[in-house]
């Protein structure tokens, strides 16, 4: 994980999951952070995600690479970006 500065715990978390985490700057610009995980990334399956993504499911990640280990032919997938107000609930 890049951390481009984050102060709500993100870090941390990411570290009690095993997860790398890389210290970055560009706080204002995700570009340079995705280009330093994909430079650093030593697995098979890279999966970027940003901060303001809604996870709809619990196995969100599971839903996302799924389809590109049973075929082959699939190298890359992108989930479904959802425009939200800070200020929305989940169900209204």
């Amino acid at each position: 994980m890049v951390d481009g500065g984050s102060t709500d715990g993100t870090s941390e978390v990411a570290r009690s999951f095993g997860a790398q985490v890389i210290e970055g700057g560009y706080r204002d610009n995700s570009e340079p952070r995705r280009a330093i995980g994909l430079l650093q990334a030593k697995n098979e399956i890279i999966y970027h995600i940003e901060s303001d993504v809604f996870l709809s499911t619990h196995n969100w990640l599971r839903e996302m690479i799924e389809p590109s280990v049973k075929n082959h032919d699939i190298v890359a997938t992108r989930s479904l970006r959802y425009k939200y107000r800070r200020d929305d609930y989940l169900l209204n």
